[in-house]
């Protein structure tokens, strides 16, 4: 049973340095909108902005899963070929990118509900 606590934190230190900081703040993040989200499936919200979607919300969290594993497989894999400067330079364009992301989405959705 302790081993099995300790498999997250082997995870975790077995990353570099830029692939650390990118997990934690996209688990950060992610976190934050689950919880705005988690109460009504049928609405996607970010912060004071919200909308209607016509799927489960939770459609959204499982691609943004998928986002952060392919991001942070890319991270680890440069630094482990010897280029952690890009490795370091790359953590802030999916940081970014995962905005523009959520707001191309939230104008989207509102723009199909007439609320923009």
């Amino acid at each position: 049973m302790k081993s099995k606590m300790k498999l997250p934190f082997k995870f975790f230190n077995g990353l570099c340095a830029p692939a650390q900081l990118y997990l934690v703040i996209s688990l950060l993040s992610l976190l934050t909108l689950f919880y705005q989200n988690y109460s009504n499936p049928k609405k996607y919200c970010v912060g004071i902005f919200e909308t209607k979607t016509d799927c489960n919300n939770r459609v959204f969290f499982a691609f943004k899963l998928l986002y952060i594993a392919i991001w942070l497989f890319i991270l680890q894999k440069l630094c482990s070929k010897g280029y952690s400067t890009i490795s370091w330079i790359l953590v802030l364009l999916p940081i970014v990118a995962m905005f523009i992301l959520i707001g191309l989405i939230l104008i989207a959705l509102m723009k199909k509900n007439n609320q923009l």
